[in-house]
């Protein structure tokens, strides 16, 4: 995993709880204290540090990854706006991961795994995506999936329906968007 989600994950705990709770977040994990943005890093560090988030935000592992990939699509636009430059909404920026962003991904950090997603139009404003990874942190998908509607300013829900968690061979998860001019 790139030191950037790492860096992301910091800064948005500590908007959140300050820098001093996030020290101790550090400290109760164990792990290391800086990540170089380029660099790779175990995901299984990042989970230390989310499972002493969820204790100091009082929320579960699997809440707290959604609300990590929620917060951290705002500071990835401002970090790669052009990653978000084409699509003006939630349904075609997500059409466009294995064609556009999922490779700009790849050319920025050439070493970078990124998860397998398959997705299905089910209707102009839902989606049937399946998602692989050996990291298996599809609530973080699925939280970056509901930041993307919030930065294309539109209200969304994810419902999971299958999880590798749970021994299916990959996650599936449904998006309904519902944008502010278009009804469903």
């Amino acid at each position: 995993m790139k030191g950037v989600i790492f860096n992301l994950f910091e800064r948005v705990v500590s908007d959140e709880v300050g820098t001093q709770v996030w020290s101790q977040i550090v400290d109760g994990s164990g792990v290391r204290s800086a990540y170089d943005d380029d660099g790779t890093y175990s995901h299984e560090e990042l989970l230390d540090l989310v499972r002493e988030t969820a204790i100091a935000l009082s929320k579960t592992t699997d809440e707290t990854l959604v609300w990590f990939g929620r917060r951290s699509i705002p500071l990835l636009a401002g970090l790669f706006p052009t990653l978000f430059a084409g699509p003006t909404s939630t349904v075609p920026f997500v059409m466009s991961l294995n064609g556009t962003v999922h490779p700009e991904v790849r050319r920025r950090f050439p070493d970078a795994y990124v998860p397998t997603f398959d997705m299905e139009q089910a209707a102009t404003n839902t989606l049937i995506i399946g998602y692989s990874s050996y990291r298996d942190l599809c609530r973080f998908a699925e939280g970056m999936l509901l930041g993307t509607a919030d930065l294309f300013g539109e209200d969304a829900t994810v419902e999971h329906f299958h999880c590798q968690r749970n021994g299916d061979p990959r996650c599936v998860m449904l998006l309904h968007v519902l944008s502010p001019d278009r009804p469903t």
